[in-house]
């Protein structure tokens, strides 16, 4: 598989950073309730939000702050769901392939501690990983991948790409 975000070459496509920021124009939101986000939730449910998401392109990232303006995280929204915002990270950060090869990394160093000696185990479990609405399923050589929100499924040629690097699969279902 050919990966996006490789390097422009002179007179190249944009590189794939520079298409996740063009693309994922990074919106603010206030919240007028923080207390299950401060105590760890990853996600934000529409009437916690300060003002209606109507206006918020589904799966565009939005940094989301407190009502006194604190930064609190970047997450993904969409406004024709309960769950409006899903937490990505707690920090200010670029949510880019860096971002999630980093995140596949830590999942199967994880998964290594537990299913040591297996071919075949569940590589992302979607909020427990941090990476909410994908789940990686790892058999032998074949990786079969469910976006299952429209946050992951606009950062999917991105997440292929990661896995292919990093698993190199025979084939990705």
């Amino acid at each position: 598989m050919s990966y996006l975000y490789q390097k422009r070459e002179e007179g190249g496509n944009l590189s794939f950073s520079l298409r996740l920021l063009i693309e994922f124009r990074m919106q603010r939101i206030h919240l007028k309730r923080t207390s299950r986000i401060l105590a760890g939730h990853l996600w934000i449910f529409s009437n916690e939000l300060a003002a209606s998401p109507k206006d918020y392109e589904p799966g565009s990232l939005v940094e989301v702050y407190d009502n006194r303006d604190g930064f609190l995280g970047i997450g993904y929204i969409n406004p024709h769901s309960l769950i409006a915002v899903r937490l990505l990270t707690r920090e200010r950060e670029e949510v880019g392939p860096d971002f999630i090869r980093r995140r596949v990394k830590d999942a199967l160093e994880y998964r290594k501690e537990i299913v040591s000696g297996k071919d075949s185990f569940r590589v992302i479990f979607s909020e427990g990983d941090f990476l909410p609405g994908l789940i990686v399923d790892k058999y032998d050589s074949c990786l079969v991948i469910q976006f299952l929100t429209m946050g992951i499924e606009r950062m999917g040629e991105m997440i292929l790409n990661v896995l292919d690097e990093i698993f190199a699969p025979s084939v990705m279902v």
